[in-house]
């Protein structure tokens, strides 16, 4: 095999290596990378000029490198694994063992074991950025764990309670954190990333061994304690945790060599695993929803959306507002004030009808006549919203998921006249928000809402019956849920809730209709302590899990019933061969969901 990674020994004896993947839509470490970077270093290895410096660089202008290849993972058997992360953790002893500074210019997100190479290197520098892009080690929401040293060496860089905590629960770090903690040594503009890179190793020309956890084995000892008492916690049960922490434990005890074997072993051993199948087979399930939407547009161009205008005084308004903001010119309208010359109006009322059919009305009548306008209504099915506007071929339904800026799914509900281009409009509004669309068509409630009431039904119920509402909040946050829906309830307010039990049983919170009835003005949580001294403590997590993992499930099977996404499913080219892992891990749970293979069967058994 040839180089063929960008190689570069300038004249002042700093050697930069650009990694690249011209075939793949961001960079990944997968094998023939691996076996590209280590070529590299053996070119540097053999250097008859002196070599001063080196420098990792990202050719991609989107990331740094964005992980491991989890598909190639996937396919290899575990002896074929073991031996693809024993060369992965060869070739970054060897950069950390170079004789000359190190830094990893970090110009994007640095997951998995790009974050790995980066925290082999000597120094880490970061780029500025608009948006901030994650840093870290995320591989324990994917039910693994790192496998290319990231434990043993995250937890030698920052503070090991910090550490331990970011690796077992997979929360990321952005550039300012990242800062903070000591994680990078400075952050740049992005242009300056390389000089800045090469002005740091003339400043400290002579290379150090970055210290391990052996030599910080006191701080780390004490963060062990701190983790394992958190592991009895339900918040804590991803089931990499514990082979994290032995992990840590092995390397203070017997040095990095043993660290990494036991990094290693654990990694194969989890990848097996049903709970490890189960995370991955939503996230990738999740994962292909963009490209299976953007695709599915063909060549539609989206509306323009520069200027957007936003209306209703709703947490999604001020959800929306803040994160467009970041991109686009957006005005946020009070009451009675208006704005003729947007792109796009976004009218978000809040969860009681009428008040999303007058807000739509005005936001129709002071829209211009080219301008797209989205509809944040849950509830309402897209044709009755479709007779309040004018030009409706430019009306959309756009509802992200709850809790806001955690649940994935976005939903974008399509009306029979809506154009091909205010749905393309969407796909910027998704990405804009971070979210994964999912196209549905209108009539009755949107799938999200069918879901989310039989959850929040189920957990009233059990409730009651266990007499601990916190308990059941903090068991479906342990199961992967974005977040408590009791807890949802209380944001919401159960006057408003309760505004919603008319028509038919049409409403947000199907199930529990008579505990809402009389509930105007008091808070849920009062109503909560009410109901939790009738309690039976003997409700078990298993079956709280259960039960709670059931009623999404029965929320999915009804809105796949009821041609939420077409008659036959077929309608929506991104619902095609419809797959209820995907659907409810995508609205209702994080990767997180999937801790049990049990649950996982009575889930498709449901659907």
């Amino acid at each position: 095999m040839e180089l063929e990674l960008r190689y570069e020994h300038d004249s002042n004896g700093i050697v930069t290596l650009w990694v690249n993947q011209p075939k793949m839509p961001v960079v990944v470490m997968d094998r023939w990378l691996l076996s590209q970077i280590d070529l590299a270093l053996d070119r540097l290895d053999a250097e008859t000029e002196p070599v001063t410096g080196f420098v990792l660089m990202s050719a991609s202008d989107r990331v740094f490198i964005a992980g491991a290849d989890l598909n190639e993972i996937q396919g290899l058997g575990d002896t074929e694994l073991d031996a693809y992360l024993a060369q992965g953790q060869q070739i970054l002893n060897r950069i950390e063992a170079l004789p000359c500074p190190s830094v990893a210019c970090i110009n994007g997100a640095a997951l998995g074991g790009g974050m790995e190479i980066a925290l082999a290197c000597q120094y880490r520098l970061a780029a500025e950025a608009a948006r901030p892009y994650p840093m870290g080690l995320p591989e324990c929401g994917l039910g693994i764990l790192p496998g290319w040293g990231g434990t043993q060496r995250l937890a030698a860089v920052i503070a090991p309670g910090h550490a331990l905590g970011r690796i077992s629960t997979g929360r990321t770090f952005g550039p300012a954190i990242a800062l903070r903690y000591g994680l990078v040594e400075a952050v740049v503009p992005g242009e300056q990333l390389h000089e800045r890179a090469c002005r740091l190793i003339e400043q400290n020309p002579k290379p150090f061994r970055p210290r391990t956890i052996q030599q910080n084995a006191e701080a780390v000892q004490k963060s062990l304690v701190w983790a394992k008492r958190c592991r009895t916690r339900p918040m804590r049960r991803l089931p990499a945790a514990d082979r994290v922490i032995k992990s840590v434990e092995t390397g203070i005890q017997s040095g990095l060599d043993a660290g990494l074997t036991e990094e290693r072993q654990a990694l194969v051993d989890l990848r097996s695993s049903a709970e490890c199948q189960g995370m991955l087979g939503a996230f990738f399930a999740r994962t292909g929803q963009l490209k299976k939407f953007a695709k599915s547009l063909g060549d539609a161009t989206p509306a323009p959306c520069e200027k957007i205008v936003v209306t209703g005084n709703s947490m999604t308004a001020k959800y929306l507002a803040k994160r467009l903001g970041r991109k686009a010119d957006v005005t946020v309208l009070g009451e009675g004030e208006t704005k003729t010359d947007g792109q796009m109006y976004i009218a978000a009322a809040g969860v009681v009808r009428q008040e999303q059919l007058s807000l739509l009305r005005s936001v129709s009548a002071m829209a211009p006549d080219n301008a797209v306008i989205v509809t944040c209504s849950p509830v309402l099915g897209i044709g009755d919203i479709a007779e309040s506007v004018t030009n409706p071929e430019r009306l959309y339904g756009f509802v992200p998921g709850w809790p806001l800026g955690k649940s994935p799914g976005c939903e974008v509900i399509r009306g029979t006249e809506t154009s091909d281009s205010a749905v393309g409009t969407a796909v910027a509004l998704c990405k804009a928000v971070g979210g994964v669309p999912v196209v549905e068509y209108g009539g009755g409630p949107s799938a999200m809402v069918r879901m989310f009431r039989g959850l929040v039904g189920q957990a009233w119920e059990l409730a009651i019956a266990s007499g601990d509402p916190g308990r059941v909040d903090r068991c479906a946050v342990a199961l992967g849920f974005p977040g408590g829906p009791l807890r949802a309830i209380e944001r919401i307010g159960l006057s408003r809730v309760a505004s919603l039990f008319d028509d038919d049983g049409q409403a947000l919170f199907g199930g529990i209709e008579q505990v809402f009835a009389d509930a105007t003005s008091s808070a849920a949580s009062d109503a909560l302590a009410q109901a939790s001294g009738q309690g039976n403590e003997s409700v078990t997590w298993d079956e709280v899990e259960m039960q709670l993992l059931g009623a999404l499930a029965d929320g999915a099977a009804e809105a796949v019933r009821d041609g939420v996404f077409g008659a036959d499913c077929q309608q929506s080219p991104t619902m095609e061969n419809l797959e209820p892992v995907w659907l409810v891990a995508t609205f209702g749970l994080s990767m997180g969901a999937w801790l049990k293979d049990a649950l996982l069967s009575e889930t498709l058994k449901r659907m």
